[in-house]
């Protein structure tokens, strides 16, 4: 069983609840779209519960709970998706280049979507 809720319309999304899949989309034929909500500013304090969240969603994903949950993500390329306010820094930034790395070895990708 995961520890997340999937699109659990009355639990609160945003980076804040690592407990909660903001949002999953299939983009395209071959894609999944795993998003991330952050309207906070960057910071120290944020950056645990981030990582939480960010947990969450890989063990969501390399348990088997996506494909159970959405069989036509099966065989589809991941993303993940932060969409946030401002440019990350600080501890955030160095999170952020650590899971480029890894997730450059389990072929994913990450997207970081600054709202302009």
């Amino acid at each position: 069983m995961s520890k997340l809720e999937v699109l659990d319309e009355s639990r609160e999304r945003g980076a804040h609840n690592p407990f909660v899949i903001d949002l999953i989309s299939m983009v395209g034929d071959n894609q999944v779209e795993l998003l991330i909500l952050e309207a906070r500013p960057w910071n120290d304090a944020n950056v645990n519960t981030l990582e939480e969240k960010i947990n969450n969603y890989l063990d969501y994903v390399l348990d088997g709970h996506l494909i159970a949950q959405y069989p036509q993500a099966k065989d589809r390329s991941i993303a993940l998706k932060v969409k946030c306010k401002e440019e990350p820094h600080g501890n955030t930034e160095k999170l952020f280049q650590a899971l480029e790395g890894y997730f450059a070895q389990i072929g994913w990708k990450l997207i970081i979507d600054i709202e302009k």
